[in-house]
């Protein structure tokens, strides 16, 4: 019942950008033709048909990686959501097993990476450049900063107070219990006898409290049946957990 007959002017962008040369008007005045003689040829539709299947193409591209990005964020969305509502209707217990096997698995990146694993003899373990690791990966946020431009970082805390690389490593190979740490001032000591007490400094409380506040008060994680507990599953925990979704 008809046809229809599709014009595109030299001009027009889709010559300009993806056919430059042909776009150019020395061209066609090199050939006679005027501004107004329309041009037929197979050329210039195969020419079109190449144009529009690779601008197809690259928009089905970006489209593909929009719904692979978005599939990505909805995830993660869902296991926020998800970590949400455990703490809404479980309380903060969930959030604190997740952040705990969250440490556990840094803790185990940074022992692949200075090779302190079974594969190896204790005897070759670095403590010393494990511990740095660690250190620098718990670091505040500005020290973080600091050592990734380059610049000096501040004092890094000590973590274990009182306790030294020889004395875990001696420990290890006499398979003995570890070393214990100084004991730390209570809650409500001053902040700066608590910095110095957490960069290994000896503290002595000069007005101990008849009942101070501990950490275990708040936090019953630190507590040493519990941190006994974590090690003893770690043990025989069988490997294998692939996000913390199934904590």
């Amino acid at each position: 019942p008809g046809s229809s007959i599709f014009c595109l002017s030299m001009e027009d962008d889709l010559m300009t950008v993806y056919c430059p040369g042909w776009a150019s008007m020395s061209v066609w005045d090199w050939s006679g033709l005027d501004e107004s003689t329309p041009l037929y040829s197979t050329v210039v539709d195969s020419q079109l048909e190449t144009i529009q299947a690779s601008i197809e193409d690259f928009h089905g591209t970006h489209r593909a990686n929009t719904y692979e990005t978005d599939r990505i964020i909805d995830g993660q969305r869902d296991a926020i959501y998800n970590v949400r509502r455990k703490v809404l209707l479980d309380g903060q217990q969930p959030l604190r097993t997740r952040l705990i096997r969250y440490i556990e698995w840094v803790v185990d990146d940074a022992c692949e990476r200075n090779a302190v694993h079974g594969a190896t003899s204790i005897e070759s373990w670095d403590i010393d450049e494990i511990l740095r690791d660690l250190r620098t990966i718990f670091a505040s946020r500005k020290d973080q900063w600091r050592n990734e431009s380059g610049r000096a970082p501040g004092v890094f805390p000590h973590y274990l107070p009182g306790v030294t690389a020889a004395g875990i490593k001696q420990s290890l190979l006499d398979k003995s219990a570890m070393p214990p740490q100084m004991p730390m001032p209570n809650l409500e000591a001053n902040p700066e006898i608590v910095q110095a007490a957490i960069q290994g400094v000896e503290v002595v409380d000069m007005t101990p409290r008849l009942d101070p506040a501990k950490v275990t008060d708040t936090e019953p994680e630190a507590a040493e049946e519990c941190v006994a507990a974590r090690v003893e599953a770690r043990m025989f925990a069988v490997k294998g957990a692939a996000s913390l979704e199934e904590v």
